[in-house]
């Protein structure tokens, strides 16, 4: 009886590692960084370092900073002004802040955007992972 509880617990420890392993390894990647598709602003390449993300795309040289805090991405970005320039350079009409929510695959994000000053938000924006892209 004792080996029989012996095979019982260490069979209960060994679960218990496998689950809390694949849970730190499924957070980890689990994250923003990568290029993206999206149907409203084309290609799309994001950096996640900790919980900052950073992103750009070709279109009209457009740019985001934001932060996540309890799984949601919220940003500021703008458009329309030379590669570095800050936030504040671009005119209202090309600025705003949105926000993005991860799938939980990781595969796909959804979101909002607005222009700076406004309470309603404009329009949709998500993406899907590109095809190769890290996780």
């Amino acid at each position: 009886m004792v080996s029989h509880m012996r095979k019982r617990t260490t069979m209960i420890q060994v679960l218990a590692v496998l689950l809390l392993a694949g849970c730190g390894k499924d957070k980890a990647s689990k994250n923003f960084s990568g290029t993206w598709d999206s149907a409203q602003w084309g290609v799309m390449a994001l950096v996640q370092s900790g919980t900052v993300v950073s992103g750009q795309w070709e279109y009209q040289n457009g740019r985001l900073q934001g932060n996540i805090v309890d799984g949601k991405l919220t940003f500021k970005w703008w458009q329309n002004v030379e590669p570095g320039a800050p936030y504040e350079d671009a005119a209202n009409a090309d600025r705003g802040d949105g926000y993005f929510i991860l799938a939980a695959d990781a595969q796909s994000f959804a979101g909002k955007w607005r222009l700076h000053g406004r309470d309603r938000w404009n329009d949709d924006w998500d993406a899907i992972r590109a095809l190769g892209s890290n996780r």
